[in-house]
């Protein structure tokens, strides 16, 4: 064989490897996309609907606590301009039963707000499982290998716009909830 023959031979070696590695490449590009957290809470549907449904009982809560109140002092009042009109036993009386409302009053009011910060927390979690397991979905669907959660404090530094698929998840997510 001539030298020429072994420098073809080599040209056609690595011809080969080469398409081989072009047509048998096992490693395949990463999809990879973001959505911005804060966006999504806020502007997700079922979001607002749990925040609104706190806002009301709040409200509720409130008026039940703000008539307990006024009672209270209006019993409160009235007590006081006529504590001279009452024997000691009958102050003694009124005083301990004003007491015990006041006790009563900051009791209930202890639990609306236990009540109140349980009821946050439950649809908190409930609504973030609900856009964690949209997500998921979603990326399945479309191909995603990644899709990353980023928030303001810099938790991803830079992303190119067309990986943003905050406002495409909104329209989807919040369409699936209005139409449940």
């Amino acid at each position: 064989m001539r030298k020429t023959d072994y420098i073809y031979i080599g040209y056609l070696f690595l011809l080969t490897l080469g398409i081989g590695a072009l047509f048998f490449n096992t490693e395949k590009k990463q999809k990879l996309a973001y959505v911005r957290n804060e966006v999504i809470l806020t502007k997700y549907k079922g979001m607002q609907d749990a925040f609104k449904e706190i806002e009301e009982r709040v409200i509720v809560m409130q008026s039940n606590l703000d008539s307990l109140s006024k009672n209270y002092n209006t019993r409160a009042k009235s007590y006081h301009d006529s504590k001279g009109r009452l024997t000691k036993k009958e102050q003694g009386v009124t005083e301990e039963s004003l007491r015990r409302d006041q006790r009563d009053i900051l009791k209930y009011k202890d639990q609306l707000e236990q009540g109140i910060q349980r009821r946050r927390e439950e649809l908190s979690v409930s609504t973030i499982n609900q856009i964690n397991e949209f997500i998921e979905t979603y990326g399945k669907e479309k191909g995603y290998d990644y899709i990353l959660g980023v928030t303001d404090n810099g938790s991803l530094l830079y992303a190119t716009d067309q990986d943003d698929l905050t406002d495409i998840i909104l329209i989807e997510i919040n369409k699936r909830y209005l139409n449940k």
